[in-house]
């Protein structure tokens, strides 16, 4: 199906790449999926997957995600040649949200 959708430029080679890596990851509807990808960018692919997916797992696996990503912070420091400072953080949802990130 995803293949066809490529071979037939309906979606890019980018979808088709988040396509094959969430049928390693977990289970997929791949025409519901496909169609999808047909009308959202990569980036709005890669939430609706996720979201599917956690809906065909149930809520099990979205709270073991979150776990391991809240397992996975980590912030870190470095001092710039100038004397700045530069701050790296990584953050799961739930801790993005409640500091104030949001997308731009």
């Amino acid at each position: 199906m995803a293949r066809e959708a490529l071979a037939d430029s309906r979606i890019t080679s980018e979808h088709a790449r988040i396509l094959g890596a969430a049928a390693q990851t977990g289970p997929m509807d791949e025409p519901e999926m496909v169609a999808a990808a047909e009308t959202q960018t990569p980036e709005q692919l890669r939430r609706t997957l996720r979201d599917h997916q956690d809906e065909l797992a149930g809520d099990d696996a979205a709270t073991k995600r979150l776990e391991r990503q809240r397992n996975a912070r980590t912030a870190s420091f470095t001092e710039t040649d100038d004397g700045m400072w530069r701050l790296f953080a990584l953050f799961d949802p739930v801790t993005a949200r409640d500091q104030g990130c949001t997308r731009q």
